[in-house]
């Protein structure tokens, strides 16, 4: 994930934001194989949003995967924002 120093905020409330320009990587990019230090992160689904009749986005929502044996779920949830047609 590429995400500069001062884009990352906290709400304190065991909650971050990241922001992160797209546009570096590839559309062909799996955004369900992205991985960490002790895991990864896998895609549960994309949902489109809408604004008034017209799509202008969707969230994908992605449960983190322990590097185990057993594969082992943790709580950890993180919701990737995508606006439309953003290039």
């Amino acid at each position: 994930m590429c995400y500069s120093e001062g884009l990352q905020v906290s709400r304190g409330d065991n909650t971050w934001y990241f922001f992160y320009d797209r546009s570096h990587n590839t559309e062909s990019a799996s955004w369900a194989k992205q991985t960490a230090s002790k895991g990864a992160w896998k895609s549960q689904g994309e949902k489109s949003i809408y604004g008034l009749a017209n799509r202008i986005g969707s969230k994908t929502s992605l449960d983190f995967i322990e590097e185990t044996s057993e594969g082992r779920k943790i709580e950890w949830v993180m919701e990737q924002y995508h606006q439309a047609n953003s290039k």
